[in-house]
């Protein structure tokens, strides 16, 4: 009798430690599923930034883009001069300053009398960190 009470006894421990190695291994692959998630989440949040800091540049290198084009595209977008903000909602569409989620930061500083320099950064909210940053110059064109 006193042999099957061993072996149960050493199968028992046997099946507490397999549990326990298959617990460790799920909580290890639940937090890289949890990791690559934020990270997926994070990436797509700085590829939409990138693309909207684009499309601001190219309208800045227009003439007069950013005086006639930006106000028609962005209406609720606080305009002044040296420094232009463009509120964005959580879908990266253009809204208010009250249902904004992320915001770009335009800010202009002449360079001399015909180049404008302007670094345009884009961030979720006015305190947060910088998602993404760029940097462009435009010339004015001479009439």
């Amino acid at each position: 009798m006193k042999k099957t009470s061993s072996r149960s006894s050493l199968l028992l421990i046997e099946l507490i430690i397999a549990i326990l190695i298959f617990s460790l291994a799920g909580a290890l692959c639940l937090q890289l599923f949890v990791q690559s998630h934020s990270l997926g989440k994070r990436t797509e949040e700085l590829d939409i930034a990138v693309r909207q800091a684009v499309s601001v540049s190219e309208l800045i290198l227009q003439q007069d883009g950013l005086e006639k084009k930006l106000p028609q595209l962005y209406p609720e977008a606080d305009i002044d001069p040296g420094n232009i903000i463009i509120y964005y909602n959580q879908d990266f569409e253009a809204c208010s300053h009250k249902d904004a989620y992320y915001q770009m930061n335009i800010l202009s500083s002449a360079v001399d009398e015909r180049l404008t320099s302007y670094k345009i950064s884009v961030c979720k909210d006015s305190n947060a960190t910088t998602i993404y940053s760029m940097e462009t110059s435009a010339y004015e064109q001479q009439p």
